[in-house]
Parts: structure tokens; C-alpha cells; sequence
């Protein structure tokens, strides 16, 4: 996407630190405002309007023979449903009084697909296979 359409691939990865901005100001601003699974609820509807997003430019890339471009945006929607089945997962825990870590399991992201890692434990990411010694740590 960034050599043929770079001001696309400036909105997306706009969009994409966009989203880490609100999450960090709702983190805050709703730390007593909401409880955490209704803000869970709230991640998973926006997780799913990001899925529909990114499946449109899947979409429209493809009927455009955007190869790179139609690869890229469906890396994208594999990995947004995947994390959106985690937090579901996440959020029923929630709802059952449970919590999805313990002091020995971390929140990792995959820095390469942005696949969200629950556990610790595993050597290589479990979409793009990247190895996990690369793992970024959520704090």
C-alpha cells in the first residue's frame, strides 16, 4: 500500500494511532464511569466496525487488482476478527468475575500482524508465526 498509494497508507496508519489516542483517553476518563466489561462491549462494537471498514478497501482493492493492497487489507480483517473473538472471550470471563491474566501471564502484541496475545507461554505468534521474542508488552 505505502508505494502505490501512500496518502492511503498515511490515513490508515492515521486511523490506526487515532484509536491508540481514544483508547488511552478512555482508559482514563471512563476508569469510573463505566465498568470494564461495558467498555469491553464498546471495544468489541468498534473492533466490528473496523472489521467492516477494512473489509470495504478489502473490497474495493480487489476489484481494482490491488494484489498488495487487497493481501494487506485481508491480513488486517483476519486479525481485527481474531482479536474481536478474544475480547468476546475476555468479556465473558469478565462477566463471570474472572480476569483474562495472572501475575505470570503478560498482554503481548504481535508487532508485525497486531494480533493480541493473551498468554506468554508461546514461541511464535499465532497468526503470522513471527517469533515471540519480538512481542511488544502491553503495560
Amino acid at each position: 500500500i505505502q508505494a502505490k498509494k501512500p496518502r492511503l497508507a498515511k490515513l490508515l496508519r492515521g486511523m490506526d494511532h487515532s484509536s491508540e489516542i481514544h483508547a488511552r483517553g478512555l482508559d482514563v476518563s471512563m476508569s469510573g464511569f463505566k465498568s470494564a466489561e461495558q467498555r469491553l462491549e464498546e471495544a468489541i462494537i468498534y473492533e466490528d466496525d473496523l472489521i467492516q471498514t477494512y473489509q470495504r478497501f478489502l473490497i474495493k482493492a480487489k476489484s481494482e487488482n490491488e494484489n498488495e493492497a487487497h493481501k494487506a487489507f485481508e491480513q488486517i480483517c483476519i486479525v481485527k476478527e481474531k482479536n474481536k473473538e478474544k475480547m468476546e472471550e475476555v468479556l465473558k470471563v469478565l462477566q463471570q468475575g474472572g480476569d483474562v491474566t495472572n501475575e505470570n501471564k503478560l498482554v503481548f502484541i504481535c508487532p508485525i500482524c497486531g494480533i493480541i496475545e493473551l498468554a506468554g507461554d508461546q514461541t511464535e505468534c499465532s497468526n503470522c508465526k513471527t517469533s515471540a521474542e519480538l512481542f511488544v508488552v502491553v503495560e
